[in-house]
């Protein structure tokens, strides 16, 4: 029993100091730059294609809300609301190209930190790197859009289901309409997918769960306290002046970022114990 409190007490221990190992807190700093530079190109992106799906300004901007520390919301209800005034077709055909290979350098940067995580041979080629960056880039938007297509398509199913099964309808009604919980799960799939992009023979899609579960809770809760911190202390003006904003952008993408990343170390930690386990197995037989 002992020996077991012992070896849960050093889990955090040994998780940490992968951190410095796998020089997580530079490669939180170099993706945290790249997706700053890459995140209003790529959000200019999305909301013009979701501008021309089912889903309402009012529903992306609920949803997006969440997630946000409140300090941000009038940047974004500002972005989204001009999005939805200015941006036509035109936008998609002409800029589209330019705007990929600008956000792709983000999805580029935590590509190389998760490769040096996962410790996975990647391809020192740069325009390979490039070329995956994008089409990773791609994916990722029209995942995105397709997620929230089917959260506008989830009340008529909710509607459908509450007619045949009304006990069970009501409830399915209730977790649906609980926006944090619906946050969590998309958050969750994003994660999956992020750090599937790593390829390796040792990690399957479904050992990529315990760290996505932990970066998708990471991110609304340190979105939330931050949003609380800055409410509370608003001595950042005083400091930064006219750069406030952009500073606070700052530390809160290179925050997200290092919680990214922690969330691949516990990917990794958790495969470890189960190949250590499965070994000792194996030799007792």
């Amino acid at each position: 029993m002992n020996n077991m409190i012992k070896r849960i007490l050093r889990i955090p221990g040994n998780i940490s100091n992968r951190f410095t190992k796998d020089h997580v807190g530079t490669y939180a700093s170099q993706a945290s730059l790249f997706m700053l530079l890459s995140l209003f190109p790529l959000a200019m992106l999305v909301l013009t294609l979701v501008k021309y799906t089912s889903v309402t300004q009012a529903e992306l901007q609920d949803l997006l809300l969440q997630i946000v520390p409140n300090y941000f919301k009038p940047t974004l209800i500002h972005l989204i609301k001009e999005v939805y005034k200015t941006a036509n077709s035109a936008v998609i055909s002409i800029t589209a190209i330019g705007t990929v290979w600008a956000a792709s350098k983000g999805i580029m940067a935590i590509l190389v930190g998760l490769n040096e995580i996962y410790h996975h041979n990647q391809n020192k080629n740069w325009f390979f790197l490039r070329f995956m960056s994008i089409i990773y880039t791609v994916l990722f938007v029209f995942i995105f859009v397709l997620v929230l297509v089917v959260l506008v398509f989830g009340t008529t199913i909710a509607t459908t289901v509450i007619e045949n099964f009304p006990k069970f309808g009501y409830f399915v009604v209730n977790v649906l309409s609980t926006t944090s919980i619906i946050s969590f799960f998309i958050l969750t799939i994003f994660f999956i997918l992020v750090y599937a992009i790593v390829r390796s023979k040792v990690f399957g899609f479904l050992d990529n769960v315990p760290g996505a579960l932990f970066a998708s809770a990471g991110w609304i809760f340190f979105s939330y306290f931050f949003s609380i911190y800055i409410e509370k202390f608003a001595g950042f003006s005083a400091i930064y002046g006219s750069m406030t904003t952009i500073i606070l952008v700052m530390l809160w993408v290179y925050a997200l970022m290092y919680i990214l990343f922690i969330g691949a170390e516990i990917n990794v930690y958790c495969k470890k114990i189960l190949l250590l386990s499965s070994i000792k197995r194996a030799r007792k037989k």
